[in-house]
């Protein structure tokens, strides 16, 4: 009997987190997206919201579980931000990378351009002396 009144609770526990996140999804997906996340983005995050404040449902039940979902997909966007600033960084110092010659066409380049400086500059002392 006991288990049969578990699973009534627990049945009536997820049907209370699935009717918070219906009536809440859009307004946090709104909010997500306001802060920059793209959209299929913002819906991963508040799905992962309500899926904490389920998590944590015993506790939250009589509380506050919108603003809870809330901190948590605050939380979440910020480390969305950090990933994706990452990644770009990555991203940038490898096109950085690519772009800067390797060590021996530099010492080249380096060794042309003294090579040039000193002919240059014996033409100019030949010319000077004609």
């Amino acid at each position: 009997m006991t288990d049969d009144v578990n699973n009534g609770e627990r049945r009536s526990a997820h049907e209370e987190i699935a009717a918070l996140y219906e009536m809440h999804r859009k307004r946090m997906v709104g909010w997500l997206i306001r802060q920059g996340v793209p959209e299929d983005v913002a819906e991963e995050i508040a799905m992962d919201a309500f899926l904490a404040v389920g998590r944590r449902w015993e506790q939250l039940r009589d509380q506050a579980p919108v603003p809870h979902a809330y901190a948590v997909g605050g939380r979440l966007c910020g480390a969305y931000w950090r990933t994706r600033a990452r990644h770009i960084g990555a991203e940038q110092a490898l096109q950085h990378k690519r772009s800067v010659p390797p060590k021996d066409a530099y010492a080249a380049l380096i060794d042309n351009m003294v090579l040039t400086d000193a002919a240059l500059s014996r033409g100019r002392r030949n010319t000077r002396s004609c």
